[in-house]
């Protein structure tokens, strides 16, 4: 049909017709169609594929070994070392770092740099029929210690119900997820940090033991 029907002073006739425009003169028989031509700006693939291999800072393997969290460019993957499939978990302005798996493979563990000072943050998947990062549509991030003083470094308990961090680079200290209680390990005046990650530590496998490395007192010598 014809559509958005107008007529002009002189009695010119302009209309839409099948997704075009036409004029017709005022007492002409037939009309003519328009030649209509738009300017656009210029548009690219939103889509951009980036190699990241050359940047990775940190990696962590998941308990199964099937998947590696890794930090790349300030931001925090995970992929399937099967497939290849890959996931970017986080999208921010901060940068994070220090990634840790859940002893169930279904959350990972970060430091980021937000609202002044480092602060722990832990992503985790939501759907419980979704087994995976690689290939998950859902999750979720939840802080795990948001303060003024920088926390970074955190590592997951090998039951998954703790996280032990460091507080102000040098101390060492434990958060019980569930009740959100921390308590300290060793103390920051054993210890002195030059830079970040000059400090280290590891949990047992059960759980109740840290190896540490420290500074002796009288000594400047660092022991494990």
């Amino acid at each position: 049909p014809v559509r958005f029907l107008s007529i002009s002073d002189a009695g010119d006739l302009c209309y839409g017709w099948d997704g075009a425009i036409y004029i017709r003169p005022a007492g002409a028989s037939s009309s003519r169609r328009l030649t209509v031509t738009a300017k656009a700006d210029d548009r690219g693939n939103e889509r951009v594929y980036t190699n990241v291999a050359d940047s990775i800072s940190d990696f962590a393997l998941s308990p199964d070994g099937k998947h590696v969290a890794f930090i790349a460019r300030g931001e925090v993957f995970v992929t399937s070392t099967k497939h290849g499939d890959t996931r970017r978990l986080t999208d921010t302005p901060e940068q994070e770092r220090s990634v840790s798996f859940h002893p169930g493979g279904r959350g990972v563990l970060y430091a980021s740099e937000r609202d002044g000072s480092w602060n722990i943050y832990r992503t985790d998947l939501i759907n419980d029929d979704e087994t995976s990062f690689s290939l998950a549509t859902e999750w979720e991030e939840k802080p795990v210690v948001e303060t003024g003083v920088e926390t970074f470094q955190p590592h997951y308990s090998p039951d998954g119900k703790e996280v032990a961090f460091l507080e102000q680079r040098t101390t060492l200290r434990v958060i019980n997820l569930e009740s959100g209680e921390t308590r300290t390990i060793l103390p920051g005046d054993m210890n002195y940090s030059y830079v970040d990650g000059d400090q280290w530590y590891e949990w047992s496998p059960d759980g109740q033991w840290f190896l540490v490395s420290f500074l002796s007192p009288t000594r400047w010598s660092f022991e494990a």
